[in-house]
């Protein structure tokens, strides 16, 4: 099955816009009222099936190609390599 290694690049952003786009991409966990109320907030790769292989570099489909567009939206760096994988499991 076709799938693609997608890097991100975000060096040329600064540390609180690197910070608020992994929680756009990554999605994460909200706090509030003293711990009292845990929330998992989305992000954009939280409904598709994907590989993490390390700090901004992940495995995806390539039926999911849409999610890079959304990606470079935030203004991030994208590279994208090309692969021939089994099924995610």
């Amino acid at each position: 099955m076709k799938a693609k290694i997608v890097c991100l690049d975000m060096k040329h952003l600064t540390r609180s816009k690197q910070s608020r786009n992994s929680q756009k991409i990554y999605g994460y966990k909200d706090v509030s009222n003293h711990r009292k109320y845990n929330y998992y907030r989305e992000g954009i790769l939280s409904d598709i099936p994907r590989i993490i292989l390390g700090r901004g570099v992940f495995v995806i489909y390539e039926k999911d190609k849409l999610v890079i567009n959304k990606i470079k939206d935030l203004g991030v760096g994208v590279k994208t390599y090309m692969i021939s994988i089994k099924k995610f499991s």
